[in-house]
């Protein structure tokens, strides 16, 4: 009889604390002259992490992660000369990616990510790695490997492509061999070496 009388606040103390949003995810993929981009954005609990990826990051322009607080729901982010600009609401997104040259790629993704479709991270090296799924009957997967140094290379899906223990298992070739990597849909804040 004891524990019940408490039961009604200890059930407010839970709502009140309550566990943090699920993190609404959009991708979108993007043909443009030079290939292609995929762009990644997840938004939770008022912070942002936009991915953006080409065909193969180890030649071709490789902006990374754009990680963020929003105000609302849009955000501006500046790395290295990139921006990243976004704007959602629950059922889609929108934003542009502007090139250190002022070359901009407009993107749109018209509902929220779901099934194999998502961000993916895993932090190795020093640095994150980035994975981006656009699920459909061929799955378009793009991502890059980087470590504390700067390098990049291009990952690969290992087939089957599925999640295993929350996980999608990817592979990219170093100059010391194959390392395969175990990449989790992003939850923010972003992984880190802590």
């Amino acid at each position: 009889m004891v524990a019940s009388r408490y039961l009604p606040a200890a059930a407010l103390a839970l709502v009140a604390c309550g566990d943090p949003a699920e993190p609404t995810r959009f991708v979108a993929a993007v043909a443009d002259e030079d290939g292609g981009v995929s762009i990644g954005l997840t938004v939770q609990d008022g912070l942002v992490a936009g991915y953006a990826c080409g065909d193969d990051p180890a030649v071709e322009r490789y902006p990374g992660w754009f990680v963020g607080e929003a105000s609302g729901d849009s955000i501006a982010l500046g790395l290295d000369g990139w921006t990243f600009a976004a704007s959602w609401d629950a059922g889609s997104a929108e934003g542009v990616l502007v090139e250190p040259s002022g070359e901009e790629i407009v993107w749109s993704a018209p509902a929220p990510a779901q099934d194999l479709s998502g961000t993916y991270a895993a932090r190795d090296s020093g640095c994150t790695t980035g994975v981006i799924v656009v699920d459909g009957a061929e799955p378009l997967v793009r991502g890059a490997w980087c470590n504390g140094a700067g390098e990049q290379r291009q990952v690969t899906p290992l087939g089957p492509m599925q999640l295993v223990e929350g996980r999608l298992s990817v592979e990219v070739q170093l100059s010391t061999g194959p390392r395969m990597l175990r990449v989790a849909p992003v939850d923010l804040p972003l992984p880190d070496d802590g």
